[in-house]
This record gives C-alpha cells, sequence and structure tokens, in this order.
C-alpha cells in the first residue's frame, strides 16, 4: 500500500488495528476486533472511521459489527458504539 494511500487515515485506528493483530497472534486466536467506542452523541469521527474501513472494502455502520477481513491468517471484525459513561450520567 502506497504511503499517499493513508495519508488521510488516523493513526489510532491504524494502531488498533495492528495491535488487535498481534495480539490475535500471540494467544494463536483466529478472531480479532477493532472496536471503537465513542462518547460523542453526534457521531463525531465516524466518517474518519469509514475513510479507515473503505481500505479494506468495507462499509461502517453503527452499533454493528462487521466484518471480518482476514489479515495474516486472522479474520478481523470491526465496530463502532456509542455511549456515555456512567459517572457522566449521574
Amino acid at each position: 500500500m502506497e504511503e499517499k494511500a493513508i495519508d488521510h487515515i488516523r493513526y489510532q485506528l491504524l494502531h488498533r488495528t495492528v495491535s488487535a493483530i498481534i495480539e490475535a497472534k500471540k494467544f494463536n486466536a483466529k478472531n480479532a476486533l477493532v472496536l471503537v467506542h465513542s462518547f460523542s452523541q453526534s457521531y463525531e469521527h465516524f466518517e474518519d472511521y469509514n475513510q479507515f474501513l473503505a481500505l479494506y472494502g468495507l462499509s461502517g455502520e453503527k452499533d454493528l459489527l462487521i466484518g471480518p477481513v482476514n489479515i495474516n491468517g486472522i479474520d478481523l471484525y470491526f465496530g463502532w458504539v456509542k455511549g456515555e459513561p456512567e459517572y457522566l450520567k449521574k
């Protein structure tokens, strides 16, 4: 993949994905999950998530797991959920 092809992608999403794959390999797991838990009620940065998923030919949906894509023998799933931390609800 060319560097310019990902220069608009948030590094946090790339880092989380690589971390999920590394951990799955470490434990001989066949599946891994990249889960984004957003605390924004307006789905802030969801478009960034979708741009990231487009690298894998996927389109994200809110509150739904999608995938898998197979990367280095790991079936990788993605999800976006939102929710407010309990301590903010009080």
